[in-house]
């Protein structure tokens, strides 16, 4: 009730200072949305570009700056199989309380999560960062707890996504958020990111990590956007308990049911992972992929997706420069339609085919429905498929 109660107190206070967060790469920002949707009709430039150089410029004027901000997710989906595995149902996804405070080149974010009825810690960082005139380019230096950076889909935030969950691989392979630092560059045509890691989360420390993640834009304008990348991670082991497990959910926020997607490995002293990437956005398309896999022990494991998806009406789709990503909806009433196909093998081989459609209402409520076909390979349901058909709502200030 008390945790309830907080969430409540800081939605309140979100509608005297707005603020709209990545979970990623956060933009936190107090500012009316009034003065912003002027600015929007008067340049036509989107919601996230006017928020980045109104950042840049308070920046450099060395006022201390404080935000606070929420979301809300709610998903509810239904789940056919023979014999029934996943439980059919809602559930609140993500109900999350986020500040930050900023001063010149310096900021500090903290995210918390309340949903699912438990607490869960997110970003908790501080970062310093410093815009060089030669070649347009940002360092950043960030220390704290942060996310997997090896990853595109896992560098694109819940806001940002195009379907109800992330790819089945990312999920499978990710290590979610660990306590470290990391170096980062990111200029037009170019995204360097490396850092080390604690390989446990919180203070529960099993091994370290070295991570990477190196982009390169070969066109990169307002109207195209195209890049490549690959990831690369190392795990080593330091305590004499050595056991893995890589799992994913099916695709879904309702049931955590990892049946179909698992694999333990019993001797996991060195991990060794990497990752293929391309996007390509344009105003009215995207597409992008990653090729993932994992070298625990003498076992390898890999999955792929693909997705792609066509704005049918309304704002033209984004490139986030930060976390080197496609932009999510962001705009007043605009639909769009997406496709995704994925690949992750593990114990077995599972594919997921999914279609979903979105719906922005305005710049802080978006409705997500998709549907589902999986295939399993290892014949956990009588004839190898299970139907799911997902609806999400998202609400963010």
């Amino acid at each position: 009730m008390r945790s309830l109660f907080i969430f409540i107190a800081a939605s309140i206070c979100c509608f005297a200072a707005f603020a709209q967060s990545d979970d990623s790469d956060p933009h936190l920002l107090s500012l009316r949305g009034s003065s912003i949707s002027k600015q929007i009709e008067v340049t036509g430039k989107s919601r996230w570009a006017i928020h980045d150089s109104i950042l840049e410029s308070k920046a450099k004027s060395n006022v201390l700056r404080w935000t606070i901000g929420a979301s809300f997710m709610v998903s509810a989906g239904y789940f056919n199989s023979s014999p029934k595995i996943l439980q059919s149902g809602a559930t609140i996804s993500d109900a999350r309380i986020r500040t930050s405070f900023a001063y010149g080149d310096y900021y500090f974010f903290y995210d918390a999560n309340f949903g699912n009825g438990r607490f869960s810690q997110m970003d908790a960082y501080f970062k310093y960062s410093h815009k060089e005139q030669r070649y347009s380019g940002t360092h950043s230096i960030k220390a704290g707890y942060v996310s997997n950076i090896a990853s595109m889909g896992y560098n694109t935030s819940m806001f940002n996504l195009h379907f109800i969950t992330r790819a089945a691989p990312v999920q499978a392979f990710s290590s979610g958020r660990h306590l470290g630092a990391l170096y980062k560059y990111v200029n037009k045509y170019v995204l360097f990111e490396q850092g080390v890691f604690a390989e446990s989360p919180y203070n529960n420390y099993n091994g370290i990590v070295l991570s990477g993640r190196w982009l390169y834009k070969p066109i990169n304008r307002e109207d195209i956007t195209l890049h490549f990348g690959i990831s690369a991670r190392y795990r080593k082991r330091v305590r004499m308990d050595t056991s893995f497990m890589s799992a994913s959910s099916l695709e879904t926020d309702i049931d955590g049911n990892d049946i179909f997607l698992s694999r333990h490995s019993p001797n996991a002293s060195n991990i060794g992972e990497g990752t293929f990437e391309f996007a390509l956005r344009t105003n009215r398309f995207f597409a992008r992929g990653e090729g993932i896999f994992r070298r625990v022990g003498n076992d390898l494991l890999g999955g792929a997706y693909i997705e792609a998806g066509f704005c049918i009406f309304g704002r033209p789709y984004t490139y986030n420069e930060r976390p080197g990503a496609i932009g999510g909806l962001r705009g007043h009433h605009t639909l769009e339609v997406v496709a995704r196909y994925s690949q992750t093998r593990l114990d077995n081989t599972v594919h997921i085919a999914t279609l979903g459609l979105n719906y922005d209402v305005n710049d802080y409520i978006v409705f997500m429905g998709a549907y589902s076909l999986t295939v399993d390979k290892g014949l956990n349901v009588q004839d190898g498929l299970v139907h799911s058909a997902q609806i999400k709502m998202l609400l963010s200030f």
